[in-house]
């Protein structure tokens, strides 16, 4: 079984988490799988997608991005200029004395990795050690034309990097933690739609299944080396696919998500969603404390002490998992039941009640 998992998907960037958690959500509605459970949690990503959109676009607007575009078109103007004005120089014969320093000045492009289409943050600071670097030449700059455009694109960098800061202000740093919150909440989303696909994975597989798990580690693998910092992907392995086109946006801060087991309100232990899917002809019931019926798609309080019972297919011993862990079922006068402490995240009890192997009938055929 490939196991499913979105931790990875708290280091990802705000736009880019939005857009990678939409990619899931369009994978699964494409796979054409209709067990109930997985529907549900389906649309339950969808619905934390939409609010997470709507959220980072209300920091876009906090943020007066209109004059921060205008401020870095202007520094991208002025590196544009100059890398032109030292291309010509470095392209004079090399008799001419200021063809070494231009070549030597362009050099900066490649060492910084520098483009125009860089994040505002990230453009901005290359452009100040950029300039530092050329004030060290200051008499090869001067000879060329080019030192008081470069101290120009410094003080543009200056103007820039204040307007980003601009977003740690009382209003934005509330908006951000309604990125925080609407982050979690995606990633909760994720969580329990991964768990509900990997005990499918145990208990009904099945090739559309196989296919869309394999659609989303080629989602991590993308992400991990494309998005996130080291590169790499989930199996240690480059991906194939070309690098995703991402739109230039504002330098939103990488916002991880919270933790799931943390209660924002801080005064109560959290609850969170828990599913039973049951498969083959026999039952399958959860309770809580003092035998309190638990209906699957309850909220039920992380630390809860919950009880499995099984009634299986006759001569049949069925078999559970918990997030595609096995639990041990022990045997009763009612069926079958097995304990476990509830999770701090959604989770989903998975139970085939008929298995085709490993029935008390299969053991007596095996004794004749």
């Amino acid at each position: 079984m490939t196991e499913l998992t979105n931790r990875w998907m708290a280091k990802l960037k705000n736009s880019n988490h939005y857009s990678t958690a939409l990619e899931i959500y369009n994978f699964c509605v494409a796979s054409g799988i209709d067990t109930p459970a997985f529907i549900t949690a389906t649309e339950d990503l969808h619905t934390a997608c939409q609010a997470e959109d709507v959220t980072y676009k209300k920091l876009s607007k906090d943020w007066n991005v209109e004059r921060l575009k205008a401020e870095d078109r202007k520094m991208d103007l002025l590196m544009i200029g100059l890398r032109k004005i030292l291309d010509g120089h470095a392209s004079m014969p090399d008799d001419e004395p200021l063809k070494q320093p231009a070549k030597e000045l362009l050099q900066m492009w490649k060492e910084f990795d520098f483009s125009t289409s860089d994040g505002y943050s990230s453009e901005a600071s290359k452009v100040i050690n950029m300039v530092q670097i050329v004030n060290e030449h200051q008499a090869d700059a001067e000879a060329m034309g080019v030192l008081g455009y470069f101290n120009r694109a410094a003080t543009q960098a200056q103007t820039v990097l204040q307007l980003v800061s601009g977003r740690t202000d009382q209003r934005s740093r509330r908006v951000v933690g309604e990125i925080r919150l609407a982050r979690a909440a995606t990633d909760a989303a994720v969580h329990q739609l991964y768990a509900i696909i990997n005990s499918m994975q145990v208990l009904m597989p099945s090739e559309a299944l196989a296919v869309l798990v394999a659609q989303q580690k080629a989602i991590e693998n993308d992400a991990r080396q494309y998005y996130l910092d080291g590169g790499g992907s989930a199996s240690g392995k480059p991906s194939s696919k070309p690098k995703p086109s991402t739109p230039t946006t504002p330098d939103t801060p990488t916002e991880p998500a919270d933790d799931p087991s943390h209660d924002p309100a801080g005064s109560q232990t959290a609850s969170y969603q828990l599913n039973l899917m049951t498969s083959g002809s026999g039952s399958a019931s959860l309770t809580g404390p003092d035998a309190q019926p638990i209906n699957s798609g309850d909220s039920v309080a992380a630390g809860t002490s919950v009880t499995l019972t099984v009634v299986p297919v006759a001569g049949k011993i069925p078999e559970a998992t918990l997030n595609g862990a096995p639990l041990t079922l022990s045997a009763s006068q009612s069926g079958y039941s097995a304990s476990f402490i509830m999770p701090a995240a959604g989770s989903v009890v998975a139970v085939n009640t008929e298995p085709s192997s490993g029935g008390a009938n299969d053991d007596e055929n095996g004794m004749e």
